[in-house]
């Protein structure tokens, strides 16, 4: 299963029941091209705010929460601990993170 899309798919869909995943520190711009999106039912579904909040005390649902490179591996580390389905979608946000972190030394996960 793909748990993420683009901004064209999320584009085509017409909804703003996203949670976009930004390159860098929030760039005060939502629906970023390069941003991947997350649909908030399926956010909810798999109760990634309780679980990001293992990683990252701070987050916020509804706000702005940015992940330096360490943020981003503990995360990595208590997604795929949590179970198959976690894991499948940690190796997905994976590729994406890791093109992130090439030319960005964090990731910002803009809330609904």
């Amino acid at each position: 299963m793909s748990y993420f899309i683009t901004e064209a798919e999320r584009g085509l869909i017409g909804s703003t029941a996203f949670v976009e995943i930004q390159k860098g520190n929030f760039h005060d711009e939502f629906w970023m091209d390069d941003s991947i999106y997350i649909s908030a039912e399926d956010f909810d579904d798999l109760k990634l705010s309780r679980i990001i909040r293992k990683a990252i005390p701070d987050f916020d649902k509804y706000g702005v929460t940015v992940l330096n490179g360490e943020d981003w591996e503990l995360l990595y580390e208590v997604l795929y601990g949590e179970s198959e389905e976690l894991r499948e979608l940690a190796d997905e946000l994976a590729v994406w993170a890791e093109d992130c972190f090439s030319d960005n030394d964090s990731f910002s996960i803009l809330g609904l």
